[in-house]
């Protein structure tokens, strides 16, 4: 450790081995943090036996799927029970990609899959974290200085206490997005217990279940503010779904507001009833399209084409600010179908995914004519697969149908040779429906500029 190798005492690149290398030598500039990414069988478990992953530096961690890639704690016999991840204040930056993060156990602590400590800044998306269990938090337990969650799906969590999906202390976190939060259980609010500050848009929130208080969000003291979001079905009558004074920012679907303040039916463009009068006309948890599970709507739901346009607009009021929202939780379909967004993760009518990917890599100020003619090789940092292409005389070329994952850049010419990566960028991430999003980097001889380009299937 510490030598700049990952490496474990077997001489395995692991990804505890990654981690604590990372850990070690920190990087203090959050445009230039580690970056793990894994090359291993489709799918892949890796069984945690030794206790959990400690993160204490800034760290990229970018899986291949969550329906490719689990990270759990071992089902063997005899294992001691740990949570999977612990973000440790001050990391500097963490960023959790893609992958499942299962079986998670802390037993009397706090975060049976995550454990986001004060002090960090974190963000999640493409993830699932499910079947994990704590005292608080069974799914995670925040209490960071933010934390985003983006097309996160949190499902099946038991805690003991409180906050079977979400334990929330953090005071500018966390905002969720385009997420589902199901199937979740405690003895008092069964999808979140908040007593901080949290963010809701565009989530659904359903069929989570509390012994004592809230089946799907106890609020003790901070705010929420609900945007998009549908909160219900739940499973039982009793206890509320509710409980706590809560934020409306209009466009929610609330099925039994009971115990709780801040939703009034027809105020703010908001559904609610009490005792599940309302049917938001789930569809069950399944394979939906996308790297997690989600809950389609169904014909005729109240959700469709009932949700406010400023999440796609980029025009909603909020602090800390929700970034845009091109696509629902299955991240390659479109966020807007028809006159208005759909309440809820999820969006009904939505086409096939975008395949086709262009990548065009134009230069800036620099001396382009040094690679004309030159071939440019783009490398899957994953399966170490190469894509051919072109350079122009004006230094301009093109990657047809690239596919998701993270590559090594090169551009070999006579006279000069770049190269750049990992490039940390999920293709099928990128704002679908905007014309172009820009990655800059840097060559010894020219600057250069990405402009990703979609085409539909």
């Amino acid at each position: 450790m510490g030598d700049g190798l990952c490496s474990d005492s077997n001489g395995r690149c692991t990804l505890r081995a990654a981690i604590e290398e990372s850990n070690y030598e920190p990087v203090a500039n959050v445009n230039s943090l580690n970056l793990i990414v894994f090359a291993l069988p489709n799918p892949a478990v890796i069984d945690l036996t030794l206790g959990e992953l400690n993160v204490t530096s800034g760290i990229w961690i970018f899986g291949t799927g969550a329906r490719r890639l689990t990270v759990q704690r071992s089902f063997a016999p005899g294992t001691a029970n740990f949570r999977v991840f612990r973000i440790a204040s001050g990391n500097g930056g963490v960023e959790i990609r893609r992958m499942s993060i299962r079986n998670g156990n802390s037993g009397s602590g706090n975060g049976g899959g995550i454990l986001v400590e004060a002090n960090s800044g974190v963000s999640i998306s493409d993830v699932a974290i499910t079947a994990n269990s704590a005292a608080n938090g069974g799914g995670i337990a925040n209490a960071s200085r933010s934390l985003f969650m983006n097309r996160v799906l949190v499902n099946s969590n038991i805690a003991s206490v409180t906050g079977g999906g979400i334990s929330n202390q953090g005071f500018f976190g966390p905002t969720m997005t385009n997420s589902t939060i199901t199937n979740n259980s405690a003895s008092v609010g069964g999808a979140i217990y908040n007593t901080g500050s949290i963010w809701l848009a565009n989530d659904t929130i359903s069929h989570n279940a509390a012994t004592d208080a809230a089946r799907g969000i106890f609020n003790e003291s901070g705010s929420i503010n609900v945007l998009n979001t549908i909160i219900g079905s739940d499973d039982a009558s009793t206890p509320a779904s509710l409980s706590g004074a809560f934020i409306s920012k209009g466009n929610n679907i609330v099925t039994d507001a009971r115990n709780s303040t801040g939703f009034t039916n027809g105020v703010n463009n908001d559904q609610v009833s009490e005792n599940n009068a309302i049917n938001p006309l789930l569809g069950i948890l399944t394979d939906n399209g996308g790297h997690t599970d989600t809950r389609a709507l169904l014909a005729g739901s109240p959700a469709i084409d009932a949700g406010n346009n400023c999440v796609v607009a980029d025009t909603c009021e909020s602090a800390p600010r929700i970034d845009q929202l091109a696509s629902d939780q299955r991240g390659r379909y479109f966020r807007k179908v028809g006159a208005a967004v759909d309440i809820g993760a999820f969006e009904a009518g939505a086409g096939p995914p975008i395949e086709n990917i262009s990548f065009g890599l134009i230069p800036g100020p620099g001396r382009p004519a040094l690679f004309s003619g030159a071939v440019a090789v783009l490398t899957s940092a994953t399966t170490k697969k190469k894509i051919y292409g072109a350079v122009n005389p004006f230094g301009a070329f093109r990657f047809q149908n690239v596919a998701s994952d993270f590559y090594i850049l090169e551009i070999r010419g006579k006279r000069a040779v770049i190269g750049g990566g990992p490039i940390p960028i999920g293709l099928d991430e990128i704002p679908f429906g905007f014309p172009t999003d820009q990655l800059s980097t840097a060559g010894k001889f020219a600057d250069f500029r990405f402009i990703v380009e979609h085409g539909p299937k």
